[in-house]
């Protein structure tokens, strides 16, 4: 059927008589597709992609969404990644739980091996796993995976939880028990000592530049943009390997002392065998098992989004990132201060009243920086 034919097609209107179809519509020719494709009963259009050699599925996953934002697409236009790029998509969404899974088997391990606490072999067993953890940032930074620099944190983090588990306990029972809480406190300050110095020696090695928003990469060309996300993963492989050797040689200098047995408790362990039922059946267990869940969570947290808080406009007032972590080692240092200062106070004061007085003030700071902006809420965190 012809243009002119299709216009002069006649159809009722409600009053029952005929009229011609292009007495209400307009009719052109133009081309158009064959077929209409439809996700989820939306129309969609399909734009296939490769990779460029070196580059990763996640880099060009996060360049086509840094130039979607780039060339603002209208709210009516939503971008759904299939395939291979949409399994990763996927994948990256279920992370959360494989973390959870990982760490809940974790410390089912911990509970295995490190069932005599007090053992040193268990302290001295930690580094080195922490240092294959800093090691593998190499692979990570050169492969420019994600995944990778997940898995290898997690081998990091995990070495250090480890040792704190093994140590902790080893701490308070190498003195009187009425003055454990303040060893632990003063053996807990050397985390802050490290946590202090180490944001500065971040700034300087991996936060020398300001690293480009997503419209400037999106406006980059291709290989200046794979040029830039090399350089900004090698940045970290340097600190790390160093991190790594110092962590190797701390265990080597460790391994060169005789840390003392605790004479009587291993014994005593093996003698009577106890559940974490038995334990959770004190009130006082209970409790603090969920305040240092929620401290440990709120230390951590603060520590570790701080940069990125003091560079909003609204709190650091044009603060760059790496100005942020001098803020950072501050916040640290504090911490550090503030453990060495609590050590001996613990040795004075009810642990009770001490914690509870300390606890009051940090929500009071909290709550300041979260209702005030500027300088007040920059100092107050």
């Amino acid at each position: 059927m012809s243009i002119e034919a299709l216009k002069r097609l006649p159809i009722k209107t409600g009053s029952g008589k005929s009229t011609p179809l292009e007495a209400v519509a307009t009719i052109t020719e133009q081309p158009a597709p064959l077929q209409v494709t439809h996700v989820a009963q939306y129309p969609a259009t399909t734009i296939g992609f490769d990779t460029a050699p070196g580059v990763s599925l996640g880099s060009a996953v996060d360049s086509i969404r840094a130039a979607s934002i780039a060339i603002k697409l209208p709210p009516s236009v939503t971008m759904t990644f299939l395939g291979a790029a949409g399994a990763y998509q996927a994948s990256l969404s279920n992370q959360l739980w494989l973390i959870l899974a990982a760490v809940v088997c974790v410390y089912i391990v911990l509970g295995v091996l490190y069932e005599s606490y007090v053992h040193p072999l268990t302290i001295l067993s930690t580094l080195p796993s922490a240092g294959v953890g800093a090691l593998l940032f190499w692979p990570a930074a050169a492969s420019h995976a994600y995944p990778l620099f997940l898995g290898a944190l997690f081998v990091l983090a995990t070495g250090i939880t480890v040792l704190q588990v093994a140590a902790n306990p080893y701490v308070a029972l190498l003195g009187p028990y009425r003055t454990s809480h303040s060893r632990l406190t003063l053996a807990q300050s050397m985390n802050s000592l490290g946590t202090t110095i180490a944001p500065l020696f971040g700034g300087l090695l991996i936060l020398s530049a300001a690293p480009k928003t997503a419209e400037q990469l999106a406006a980059l060309p291709a290989a200046q943009a794979l040029a830039y996300r090399t350089s900004e993963a090698q940045a970290v492989q340097v600190p790390y390997v160093g991190l790594a050797v110092a962590l190797f040689v701390l265990a080597a200098i460790v391994m060169m002392f005789r840390l003392p047995a605790i004479e009587g408790v291993e014994h005593e362990a093996h003698d009577q065998r106890f559940r974490i039922a038995d334990a959770l059946r004190h009130r006082h267990v209970r409790f603090g098992v969920l305040a240092i869940f929620f401290y440990v969570g709120a230390e951590v947290s603060i520590g570790s989004v701080l940069v990125n808080y003091l560079s909003m406009p609204s709190i650091g007032h044009g603060l760059t990132e790496q100005q942020a972590t001098h803020y950072v080692s501050m916040y640290w240092g504090g911490a550090l201060v503030g453990r060495l200062f609590g050590s001996f106070l613990l040795a004075k004061i009810d642990p009770r009243r001490l914690l509870g007085m300390f606890a009051l003030a940090a929500a009071a700071l909290l709550l300041t920086t979260m209702l005030t902006s500027g300088d007040v809420a920059k100092w107050s965190v």
